[in-house]
């Protein structure tokens, strides 16, 4: 049985010659040694950073659902001089404007572009 935060992932051999499938194998005239395997459960909740990307002021991170659709705010940092806002670069992707829909899959960076 998995501790809480984790499940079955495999099994490996430890020792003898079997190779496992569909979890079974036949047991040979020697000795088996096989070992559970388990990972740690996808987190169920992301961070999304916000990056001014040169420019001033903050926006506060969010913790979000995973799968969560998301839509990407109006900038609230200050454009650097001589630029303004064109968009949301996430996760270094091109930019994206205000108002487009993301979901949220995993932890992220959106930076002002």
């Amino acid at each position: 049985t998995a501790n809480s935060g984790y499940h079955f992932k495999e099994w490996q051999v430890i020792s003898g010659s079997v190779t496992i499938t569909d979890n079974k194998f036949t047991m040979p005239a020697s000795d088996v040694t096989v070992k559970a395997i388990f990972e740690a459960d996808a987190p169920t909740t992301y961070t999304v950073i916000f990056d001014a990307n040169g420019g001033s002021g903050t926006m506060e991170p969010l913790m979000l659902p995973a799968n969560t659709v998301y839509v990407l705010p109006e900038c609230g940092f200050i454009a650097p001089d001589g630029k303004q806002f064109a968009g949301w670069s996430v996760n270094g992707t091109a930019a994206q404007p205000a108002g487009t829909s993301i979901t949220v899959a995993g932890d992220m960076r959106v930076a002002a572009v």
